[in-house]
């Protein structure tokens, strides 16, 4: 079947079963409120602005996933999303377990408190503007992770803006600034302290925050 077909049954609300798109499929904008069972999309599927609030538990997408501003609540457990899933200002509050994502994960602007304690996400996670409030110790992020504007305390802002942030994750101490994470704050320190560092002095501020901290 090809994806206009598609989209334009989904408008009317058709959903045939054990269907399968070997590109991308966007179903953005349409009146569709759930997903048949057995749907395969090889590519990316993009629900964002629809009125769906849960996905089939067999879903398989083999690229990026897009709800953001849609009505979604839940997601299956175990899912598996093999490039970017976007859950921005979406309806979300809460992550199965298992979640893997290969690429990046966004969930800026949305009412979500806590993740999942072995959520995986392969490059960035977007957290900004979500009601988030703390991290699992288990969390792994690949790359990058934004907690601007939310709750999690800033200890230090340098002259660029970048600030610094002090996350309880269990019992653990993490430390993030723009693009930097770390898990310990001996890793931290080793970081901004290194005789390497660009700047000395903005490291040592960073430093004298994170004694302080």
């Amino acid at each position: 079947m090809k994806d206009s077909d598609w989209k334009t049954l989904a408008m009317y609300g058709v959903t045939p079963d054990n269907l399968s798109v070997s590109g991308s499929l966007d179903l953005s904008w349409t009146a569709i409120t759930s997903l048949p069972e057995g749907l395969s999309v090889g590519r990316s599927l993009v629900l964002s602005r629809t009125a769906i609030t849960s996905l089939p538990e067999d879903l398989s997408v083999g690229d990026s996933l897009n709800l953001s501003e849609s009505a979604i609540t839940s997601l299956p457990e175990n899912l598996s999303v093999g490039g970017s899933l976007n859950l921005s200002k979406s309806a979300i509050t809460s992550l199965p377990e298992g979640l893997s994502v290969y690429w990046s994960l966004d969930l800026s602007e949305t009412a979500i408190t806590s993740l999942p304690e072995d959520l995986s996400v392969g490059d960035s996670l977007n957290l900004s503007e979500s009601a988030i409030t703390s991290l699992p110790e288990n969390l792994s992020v690949g790359r990058s992770l934004d907690l601007s504007g939310t709750a999690i305390p800033v200890i230090y802002t340098d002259d660029r803006g970048y600030e610094l942030r002090k996350i309880m994750a269990g019992e653990a101490e993490w430390f993030a600034a723009g693009c930097r994470l770390f898990k310990s704050r001996a890793d931290a320190m080793a970081h901004w302290g290194s005789p390497d560092y660009p700047d000395r002095e903005r490291g040592a501020a960073f430093c004298a925050a994170i004694r302080d901290a």
